[in-house]
């Protein structure tokens, strides 16, 4: 199975990635009521947050960071990030305006500045990777004003509280 993504499209680009912020935010999480949400093993939290580490390059040299929570052998989750005046971000950003129906969707991804996407692992689906992917998506969105697509392609905005509201679903037949 490839990858799927957790996409973010920010309208500002966020300017601290160093990992301090998105770090301090996971540390905050209430992570036994959100394994409850996602069906996964609240077991795992204390071994997930001692792993718990945010690797990332000077932002010329690679436009992706690493967020590790597993030992040695368990991938990590892989955070690109890129702006629409890049190749990549320009791609990206055209499919999502492709798929977009919405006219508020629309209107923000005109305005979209920087995209960051979340990569997981078919295994990661069924651990601590899916909630961490969704909380990097949540920091994401509130620091660059973003909206989430989410893996069930379903788009989705923050409310005050940073609750996940949905804008836009799949088309239904």
């Amino acid at each position: 199975m490839q990858d799927v993504w957790v996409q973010v499209f920010n309208q500002r680009k966020i300017t601290l990635f160093d990992g301090d912020g998105l770090k301090s935010a996971l540390l905050d999480v209430n992570f036994h009521s959100l394994c409850d949400q996602y069906g996964l093993n609240p077991d795992e939290i204390p071994s997930m947050l001692s792993q718990l580490e945010f690797i990332t390059a000077p932002e010329e040299a690679a436009p992706f960071a690493l967020l590790k929570y597993k030992s040695e052998k368990g991938p990590p989750l892989v955070i690109y990030r890129w702006k629409v005046n890049h190749e990549a971000g320009a791609i990206w950003l055209k499919q999502a305006k492709k798929n977009a129906n919405n006219p508020e969707v629309i209107s923000h991804l005109d305005q979209t500045q920087e995209i960051i996407a979340i990569a997981l692992r078919a295994t990661q689906l069924e651990d601590l990777g899916l909630l961490l992917s969704y909380e990097v998506a949540r920091w994401a969105a509130a620091e660059g004003q973003g909206l989430v697509y989410g893996l069930d392609g379903i788009w989705y905005r923050l409310n005050q509280h940073q609750a996940f509201l949905p804008l836009e679903g799949p088309v239904q037949v």
